[in-house]
Parts: C-alpha cells; structure tokens; sequence
C-alpha cells in the first residue's frame, strides 16, 4: 500500500469452522429464509470458508487511497489479500485506516444516499470519486418505500446507540465532517474504553463519547437527525469468525435479543427528530430480529421504511415487510460477513399506542451484557451524572483569555475552535458543535468529547496524546509550538513498546512523533534522555 507500511502477515492461519459444527436449530431456520440451495451455500460459507479481511481509509488523515480491492458500497473501504498483524503497523496506530467488516461499511451507503455526497474535499476522496460515479447503484425493482419528505442538515446531530468498539462511530464521524456532531454511546461501562481509544486515533475531533441506557435519552427530545442502532443480537452472521457465537446461539436467545431490541428503540424513539432517519441493524440472518422489528416499529410508532439504491452486483438481498425494505448480506452471495439493515423515517407523533409492552423486562435484559451496566459512569473520570436527569452543575470550569490564547497556538484553524476545560483538563471543540456538547454533557453522563488538549502549567501546554493524533493539529514548522521527529517504521515501534530511543533523534523539548508523514504521540527530550508521552494503556508488547 503506497502510504502504509505493509506488516508481516499473520502467522496463525483462518480455521475453517467445520470442526465446530453450526446448531441444529440455527441450521433448521433458515428454511424459513432461504431456498434450500441457498441455505446449503450459506452452511458452506459459515462452515468452510474464511472471512475476508477489509479496512476503512480516513481520509482526513491520507494523501491518497492505497491500491486494492475496494468495497463497492464504500468509497473509503479496501480488501487484503491476507491479515497482517495490525499491532506492527504504524499507520494503525496513527489513526489513518480501521480495520471493519466490510459490509458493515454499507452504512456510509446509506447516508450518502440520505444527504448527498457529505465527504469532505480531501485528495483521497478526489481519487476515488471517479471510479465510484462510474458505477453507481441501480434502483431495486419492486414496490419502492416512501421517497423522504425532507433533506437532513448541515451540521448534522448524529447518535450512535450502542457503538463500542468504533467502527460506525468512526464512519459516521467522517462523513458528519467538521461542522457535525456524532454522540457514541456505549451501555456497557467496560467497553467504552475501546470506543473513546478509536474515536482519538480517528482524530477529527467531532464526537461526544456517552456511556449510559438509552431511556437517558429521554432527556433531549427531538435532538438528533440521525439515530444509528447497531443493536445487540444473536450473532449469526459471525458464526464464522467467533468460535463463542456458535456455543451461545439459541432460539431462546433469539427471543431475548427481540425482546431487548424492542426496548432500545422505545427508549431512543423520542431522542429523533420528526423528519429524522433511523437506521436499525443488526449481524444476524433471522426475522425475528430483522423485519418483525421493522414491522413492530411501523405498527407503534409513526415511521415509513426508506429504501436505499442497489447495485445487482453487490450481492445484497431485499426484502420487504409491509412496504419496508430490509437488506441482508448473506457471504456466500456479498464478500463480507452476516449484516442486516433497515432504514426508516419518523413522522410526526411519538407512538400510536400510550403503553408499549416488553416480553423481556429491562433489568434482565441488562445481564445479557458482557459488563458492567453504565448507568452512573463517571463524567470525563469525576463527578457522575445521572441518566435521564440534568446534571446539578456544569462539568466545565471556567476558561481565561490567557488559557484561550495558549491553546489556539496549537490548532490550525484556531478561529473555527471553541475551548473549554474539564478537571484541570482542556479540551477543543469547533465552533458549531460546542454549544451541543455543553448542552448534552449537562444532561447525560459524557466521558469524553472534542479532543484533548492536554494541562496547562503556566500557560504552557502539555499536550495530551489525543492532540498528536488530532487532525486539525497545526504542523507548520513556523508557528508551531513543537518539532516533529520522523522516524523509521522500527524505531517508530520501538517508541509503542516504550523502549528507550536514542535522545540525538530528538529536539530538545516537545516533539511530535511521525513515520511515513503520520503523527503518532509526543516524546519529550529534556538534555541526555527521554520522556515518552505515551499512554501507557497503548504500549503494544510484540
């Protein structure tokens, strides 16, 4: 790839899964869904075949796209040819591509469809818009679902319910671009730790990081534009690459995910805008989960199903429920794992019903959870905030004209950038999302927002490791605060392992750590030695 450094590939080769042999039950469904060719393609395919290995381009941070394979229904998304061991990559860890599955990606599909072309203007996207346009999608045949009744914003208000470990966060957060806001939840306290490490590398800086139940949602009706629920499920598309999903797939669990699902989107429903869009998915095959929520949601709430332009090629199968499209990637007919997603609109009124019934109840459901449930995390790491309820003070203190002054050296567009500190900490907005996150970290329990910029001692910065990796850090060597140490892909992962580099490769003071043009963290010389900035957290250990 011409701006990544190309790892080695992993030693440990994919398993074919015919060895863990796929539950009777699961197997005996698909009767239900598919032709009984079809069903033995997809067995084969769960059974025998590897999953592909695909990765999403940021394009914030790449001159241009690398060669490869792209996923047709995402300009960013690329195919390997093998898996390389991602820890001794240094563009991974810069934040300059996320390893996702492929057809996770058709999310980015959707919402160009949505609202255009939201892309930002950046040579990567210039490269590749061309071969795109020259195949764009065919509209389905079949009775088409209701055209939208408005164009979302400028500006968009985004959620991402239930969004650890990133991917979509991240997605979301290019095609949102600068003027946007992306709010990513995460219900389960123990995970969110992996969100808010991805939506730093990613480095755009327009994401509010949330680790709460969506009924805290409540507390701002009406607010988002775009409500994204990649709801937890049963897990058969992943039967193929997790050994676990096999062993816990039951009908039982089947009914439970429904039931848990139901309840999610009750709870978010209000937090939409009417004219709003929601899109509902999941990695699982059955109805149940799929086209029964679907058809559940457009029996209780005010919603119309929107349907999305397809190329035959891709391999994505429609269906449709009560005029509403479903999509499904089945991998034995689209190069990716098992997804499956619904595209809905809200009109006005909240629900057709005064009293929704849940056949699962909310606690119960909560132990599904591979963690601790989040309903009292801490904000930024002190005070809790309470879901669902205004917060008793602001997390922000006050900010100086000096403090302001120290920080805008430091950013590239420091009259777009809006600061704030919290616990001694400071932290940089764009000017068009900062009145939201003031607005919402005052009513949900927010752990992290915009970028950080690090402590202020004197007015002189340290800076944190979530600037380094920022995209609007400003890096022209005539008004920047700092030098900037390229070094070699070895010593650059020599640095990760936080192992003791040569002091000569240093200035002395603050120095931004690079390879191949991409910032990495700070490392600081102070005479004959080193201070390495990095989080320790992120030291890799191979």
């Amino acid at each position: 790839m011409s701006q990544f450094h190309k790892p080695p590939a992993s030693p440990l080769p994919a398993t074919p899964l015919s060895a863990r042999p796929l539950p009777a039950d699961f197997v005996a469904s698909l009767d239900a869904i598919l032709p009984l060719g079809e069903r033995k393609l997809l067995v084969e395919a769960l059974t025998m075949s590897a999953p592909p290995t695909s990765i999403r381009l940021n394009p914030y941070k790449i001159a241009s796209p690398p060669p490869g394979e792209p996923v047709p229904w995402c300009r960013y998304g690329r195919y390997l040819p093998e898996r390389p061991l991602f820890t001794l990559d240094p563009s991974f860890h810069a934040g300059a591509y996320y390893v996702q599955e492929a057809s996770s990606m058709f999310l980015e599909h959707i919402v160009r469809e949505l609202l255009g072309d939201p892309a930002p203007a950046t040579p990567a996207n210039q490269a590749s818009q061309a071969a795109q346009t020259a195949s764009r999608p065919h509209t389905n045949p079949g009775t088409p679902a209701a055209p939208l009744t408005r164009n979302l914003p400028a500006g968009l208000r985004i959620l991402d319910l239930c969004a650890s470990p990133g991917g979509k966060t991240t997605l979301l957060s290019t095609l949102a671009g600068l003027d946007g806001l992306v709010v990513a939840n995460e219900p389960v306290r123990g995970r969110v730790g992996a969100l808010i490490d991805n939506v730093r590398a990613w480095g755009l800086g327009n994401t509010l990081v949330t680790t709460t139940d969506p009924s805290a949602f409540g507390a701002v009706p009406h607010f988002f534009d775009l409500l994204v629920v990649d709801a937890p499920c049963s897990g058969e598309g992943m039967l193929r690459k997790d050994p676990e999903a096999a062993a816990q797939w039951s009908l039982a669990n089947v009914t439970l995910c429904a039931g848990r699902q139901k309840r999610i989107l009750a709870e978010a429903w209000d937090a939409l805008k009417p004219g709003g869009i929601l899109v509902y998915s999941t990695c699982t095959f059955n109805p149940a989960e799929n086209e029964e929520i679907a058809a559940w949601l457009h029996e209780n709430y005010h919603c119309q199903g929107v349907d999305i332009p397809l190329d035959p090629a891709w391999g994505v199968v429609r269906t449709e429920t009560q005029g509403i499209p479903t999509f499904h990637f089945y991998p034995h007919k689209a190069k990716g794992e098992g997804f499956t997603v619904t595209v809905l609109q809200k009109a006005e009124g909240k629900s057709k019903h005064t009293k929704i019934a849940f056949s699962t109840p909310a606690r119960s459901e909560r132990s599904m959870h591979s963690g601790k449930f989040a309903s009292d995390s801490p904000a930024y790491g002190g005070r809790p905030s309470q879901p669902g309820k205004s917060a008793s003070r602001s997390p922000f203190s006050p900010i100086s004209r000096k403090e302001v002054d120290a920080l805008r050296s430091w950013v590239d567009q420091p009259d777009e950038m809006r600061f704030e500190c919290i616990n001694r900490t400071f932290y940089g907005y764009y000017s068009r999302m900062a009145p939201d996150v003031k607005f919402l970290s005052e009513r949900l329990p927010a752990v992290y927002s915009g970028v950080a910029m690090g402590e202020l001692f004197n007015y002189k910065l340290r800076p944190d490791h979530a600037l380094a990796l920022f995209s609007g850090l400003e890096r022209d060597p005539a008004r920047s605060l700092f030098s900037v140490a390229e070094l070699t892909e070895q010593q650059v992962l020599q640095y990760l392992r936080m192992e003791t580099l040569d002091p000569a490769l240093f200035s002395e003071g603050i120095n931004l750590v690079a390879c191949n043009d991409l910032p990495l963290g700070w490392i600081k010389r102070i005479g004959h030695r080193t201070n390495t900035l990095l989080p320790q957290a992120l030291r890799i250990r191979m």
